[in-house]
């Protein structure tokens, strides 16, 4: 649970199920989401993940609403993860009042895959 966190940055991180068969979710599905509500609508220009696993593979969309269908959704970014702290520069900014945060490939851990979300973090 703890996804809250992903906003404070307070421990526990967020993480994924583990995951067997692959990093692709264990080819279960084709990947799993994180939306956000921003305060406003914004042109987001930076996002910044934090972990403690690196490694994981993601996508930033803009939302037209917390409950839009995925096809409406749309890729600005992507990023892997490769630090513990990883930011991405989103090229075209476009206004949105959510932003999804799609994982889409999770790094090894342990006996599966998971991923670990410490804290994301946004600048417009």
């Amino acid at each position: 649970t703890n996804v809250g966190n992903v906003i404070t940055g307070q421990d526990p991180p967020w993480r994924t199920d583990l995951y067997r068969g692959g990093p692709r979710f264990g080819n279960l599905k084709s990947g799993l989401g994180l939306m956000i509500a921003l305060q406003n609508p914004a042109a987001v220009r930076t996002v910044t993940v934090r972990t403690t696993n690196p490694g994981v593979s993601l996508q930033i969309r803009t939302s037209p609403s917390a409950d839009a269908s995925f096809d409406s959704t749309v890729p600005v970014a992507a990023m892997t993860v490769g630090q513990p702290t990883t930011t991405v520069t989103v090229e075209q900014p476009r206004q949105s009042p959510y932003i999804l945060v799609w994982l889409t490939e999770l790094p090894q851990s342990g006996r599966g895959y998971q991923g670990v979300i410490s804290q994301i973090s946004m600048t417009t």
